[in-house]
């Protein structure tokens, strides 16, 4: 039954289209798809690339990630554009002969509501989620959303088939189809627009964040908290230093240390230059960078170390922190949840050992005249860690990096494990004000264990 006169009148009328309103709305359509899609690109883009200057490893798409997302984007911009393309059609004069055209309006009224809801949507949780996902985090997520993606892409579709069922007539089936596959072949012809040469970007990234073998440790001593300037060391040209967009000659990177800690606003205690060296490097390169290091008033540095959780790899920096004065090494300030003052450490440069327990790296590892194996290491330092002992190491300069990250991770954990086993006061929490409880006598326990159980190391190289 229809309602007629002064009811609702269901019936559809036939429409007629304009041949101007149909070239103007087809042209703005395709206009508004390739800048929505020109837009999606260059933000998933600037998100990934603006990953670079907070020291993290350089974010590269695969193939089949970057065309996956560029045809989720071209979709989505047709889907939108074809949206704008019917409400230009339709839009205009709604009364014909004196009669209200519903059709026309609810055309109308089906893809403003399609613009705007879906617009919502994508502002509201396709920026937040959808683009930093895709450009900040280098999980492998895919595989999981593949399918969601299309059922999406295909959703918002459907949405423009119902509207099309009200104004196409005999074989609007064979039509509808064919816009199918036409905003199909548009939208993968699309996907092959690139607006920035990713290629070359990618290239110079992975240039001055080359993939390195780090060296392995059984201990690290960084935190998220620790504030560092890369600095990268080159696998075919030991005279040059890598930094995050640039190079420099080795012999004046200390420029670049003390630029870094000269912009810098928080205190200078804290900062750290980060190495990042192969396993094979030889000590003497080491030694050279950590000269241009102390040269830059920079006494913190980091040896960065392998991240064996590939998922975590951008994000989480392990590594051996420790303070130098030339050819000493102390102990580095660390984060931690009671504030210590460990600021007597930096008067132990003048520390007159009444010990000294040599180390010397050759063949392995060779302590005060006996050979040890690597796996016992920690244990025989554990044994000489007191007040009055000093560790002296010594090794040639074609010894390899990894050799002494193994020494140095070895003795930094048998001091973890000597002040773990004298310690006499655990920190405690208390649930009811969200504090701990003894803080004063966990802080004091603390410094009597940096002071009986301290990390002092001198360091001799041989480069003949």
């Amino acid at each position: 039954m229809r309602f007629k006169r002064l009811f609702f009148d269901s019936s559809f009328e036939s429409i007629k289209l304009s041949d101007k309103r149909i070239i103007l709305g087809i042209l703005i359509g395709l206009s508004t798809a390739f800048a929505l899609y020109g837009f999606m690109y260059l933000l998933r883009d600037t998100f990934r690339l603006l990953t670079f200057s907070f020291g993290y490893l350089p974010n590269i798409l695969s193939e089949f990630e970057r065309n996956t997302f560029n045809w989720f984007f071209a979709a989505l911009a047709f889907v939108f554009g074809n949206s704008i393309t019917m409400s230009i059609i339709f839009s205009g004069h709604t009364y014909g002969f004196g009669k209200r055209n519903y059709k026309k309006r609810r055309i109308i009224n089906n893809q403003t509501a399609l613009n705007s809801v879906f617009a919502y949507w994508f502002a509201k949780v396709s920026y937040v989620i959808a683009f930093v996902s895709m450009g900040m985090a280098d999980l492998n997520f895919l595989p999981e959303i593949s399918i969601p993606l299309i059922l999406l892409v295909l959703v918002l579709y459907l949405e423009t088939w119902k509207t099309q069922s009200l104004y196409l007539g005999k074989g609007k089936f064979k039509w509808m189809l064919l816009h199918f596959l036409l905003l199909f072949i548009l939208s993968f012809a699309l996907s092959k627009v690139h607006f920035v040469n990713y290629k070359e970007l990618d290239a110079i990234q992975l240039k001055y964040n080359p993939q390195i073998d780090f060296p392995n440790s059984n201990f690290s001593n960084t935190s998220n908290y620790d504030r560092f300037v890369n600095a990268t060391l080159v696998r075919d040209n030991p005279n040059v230093i890598l930094f995050n967009s640039y190079e420099n000659k080795l012999d004046q990177a200390y420029l670049d240390f003390l630029d870094f800690k000269l912009s810098r606003s928080y205190r200078f205690q804290y900062l750290s230059a980060r190495l990042l060296a192969d396993a094979d490097t030889e000590m003497k390169q080491i030694v050279a960078v950590r000269k241009q290091v102390l040269k830059g008033s920079i006494n913190n540095i980091i040896y960065a170390t392998l991240n064996k959780d590939q998922h975590s790899k951008r994000f989480i920096f392990p590594g051996l922190k420790v303070k130098i004065y030339d050819q000493q090494v102390f102990e580095a300030k660390t984060f931690s949840p009671i504030r210590l003052n460990l600021d007597s450490l930096d008067l132990e440069k003048n520390y007159k050992p009444k010990d000294t327990i040599k180390i010397r790296i050759a063949n392995g590892f060779i302590l005060n005249g006996r050979q040890i194996p690597t796996d016992m290491l920690m244990k025989e330092i554990a044994k000489y860690i007191n007040q009055k002992t000093i560790f002296e190491y010594s090794y040639p300069g074609n010894a390899k990096y990894q050799n002494y990250i193994t020494l140095l991770s070895s003795h930094l954990n048998a001091l973890k494990t000597v002040r773990d086993k004298n310690r006499r006061v655990e920190l405690e929490w208390n649930d009811e004000n969200f504090t701990f409880k003894n803080k004063k006598q966990f802080a004091k326990d603390q410094a009597r264990l940096y002071d009986e159980f301290p990390f002092r190391v001198t360091e001799k190289i041989d480069y003949d």
